[in-house]
């Protein structure tokens, strides 16, 4: 399938919800939640309406990516500086899904 020629993505996204722990640069945990997707280059959080991250805040996620094969499954624990990006209401109008961008890409293998 050939992308739509308005997709600005650099990075595929894939359908993952994995826990996630979102804090200020400072170490204060801000958020507990999971993500919606997640790519080498960013993610999307479901997070409560009070709970917004203004835009543009410089971030650190801490996620517990699950990894299975065959035989096994376990967690991969990623931590990485990220900034918000924009903010969609979620349809409960209780919520919202933050997109983050990574300030460097991950090289997960989530494509493998």
């Amino acid at each position: 399938m050939t992308p739509s020629p308005d997709e600005r993505r650099a990075y595929k996204r894939f359908d993952l919800t994995c826990p996630v722990v979102v804090t200020d640069t400072a170490g204060k945990e801000l958020l507990h939640t999971k993500t919606l997707n997640f790519s080498n280059g960013g993610a999307l959080l479901t997070a409560p309406i009070e709970d917004t991250i203004p835009l543009g805040q410089p971030v650190h996620i801490d996620v517990r990516l699950g990894r299975s094969t065959a035989n096994t499954f376990m967690f991969e624990n990623v931590s990485t500086d990220a900034n918000i990006l924009r903010h969609e209401p979620m349809k409960d109008n209780s919520s919202v899904a933050t997109a983050m961008k990574f300030t460097k890409p991950l090289q997960l293998g989530l494509e493998t």
